[in-house]
Formats: structure tokens, C-alpha cells, sequence
């Protein structure tokens, strides 16, 4: 399809800013551009659901938004195979697995603005301001249209991943971190 598909990988966190959605996808339409959102909140008809369905159907984005639950990690490589952008929004994150898949599934990271996601991410995400709908289109629009800057955002979260340690290093990391303390607090 010629849709920019947007995932959020979340659940019903209000931190990762998903009541966002209906709004932006109700602009995406007033600036005619086809924006689709895959959202992996499980429908579970919570207050935080029920809230959300409200407000897609009062927005009229029904048919521009897809929920296929709580996502298994066999699952993940189809699901990033359908998307073109991975949304982070979150207010504040120690490190999300949102950041990493999207640089191992080379997809671009498109990311709140904040002190927090720029000391991880450097180079490697496309900076918006989280509650800005037009920002937020804006920036998505402009790097889909600039496949340079698209290319180079993916190639730097390549990097940014070959960087961190692997799952033994980062073990044996923890371990050494752990035994420090211990050994300091005799």
C-alpha cells in the first residue's frame, strides 16, 4: 500500500503517549497523507481502552489503525516487516527494546525530543516533540520524502547496535557490577 505504517509497540502505558493517536491520525487526513498505526495494546476493554476506542471512532480513524494485541517475539520480524516508522513517545525511558529492534530491524526510530532518548540514541532516531501532531507528521513526512536522511538514520542505529555489548558481555558486566558492591559493602 502507499500508507506510511507507524507501529507502537506499547501497551496502556499512558508514559509512551499512545492517546496521541487518534489526533495524529486525524491529521494525517486534514494534510492528506495516508498514515496507517499498528498499536499492540491488547484489547482488553480497561477504562484506558475503552477511552481510546472512543476516541478513534469520535475522530473517524477506525479504518486507519490496526491492533493485533500483545506480540510474540516470533511474531516481531513479520510485524516490522509491515511498518515503516517505529514510534517511541515515551516521556521517560531507562532503555526501551523498542529502540534496539528498531535499529536491528533497520527501521527508522522516530522519538520524543528529551535528554533522555538523545544520550541513547545520538544520531540514530528522528527527534520530535512528543505531543505535537504536527511535528510529529512533519518529520515523518520530510525523512519519507528524503531517503538520505531515512538511510542515514538507519545506518546510524546499525552502528549505535554494534556498539552495545552482547547479551554475555552485558551479563558479565551486571556480574562484576554485582560483586563490586558486594565486595565494597564488607
Amino acid at each position: 500500500s502507499n500508507s506510511i505504517n507507524l507501529l507502537f509497540l506499547c501497551g496502556w502505558q499512558k508514559n509512551k503517549n499512545y492517546q496521541i493517536i487518534p489526533n495524529l491520525l486525524k491529521q494525517s487526513k486534514v494534510l492528506n497523507v495516508d498514515i496507517h498505526v499498528f498499536f499492540t495494546a491488547k484489547e482488553d476493554f480497561s477504562k484506558e481502552h475503552k477511552e481510546f476506542i472512543s476516541n478513534i471512532r469520535k475522530e473517524n480513524v477506525e479504518k486507519n489503525i490496526t491492533m493485533p494485541g500483545q506480540i510474540n517475539k516470533e511474531q516481531l520480524s513479520n510485524l516490522y516487516s509491515k511498518i515503516n516508522y517505529v514510534m517511541l513517545l515515551s516521556l521517560l525511558e531507562s532503555f526501551s527494546n523498542n529502540i534496539i529492534e528498531s535499529w536491528f530491524f533497520k527501521k527508522p526510530l522516530v522519538i520524543s525530543d528529551l535528554e533522555w532518548s538523545k544520550s541513547i540514541c545520538d544520531n540514530a532516531a528522528i527527534y520530535v516533540d512528543r505531543n505535537d501532531v504536527n511535528d510529529i507528521l512533519n518529520k515523518i513526512i520530510v525523512n519519507a520524502k528524503n531517503k538520505n536522511n531515512l538511510n542515514l538514520s538507519i545506518k546510524n542505529g546499525s552502528l549505535k547496535m554494534k556498539s552495545l555489548p552482547t547479551i554475555k558481555e552485558k551479563v558479565k558486566l551486571e556480574l562484576k557490577y554485582i560483586k563490586n558492591i558486594y565486595e565494597n559493602t564488607n
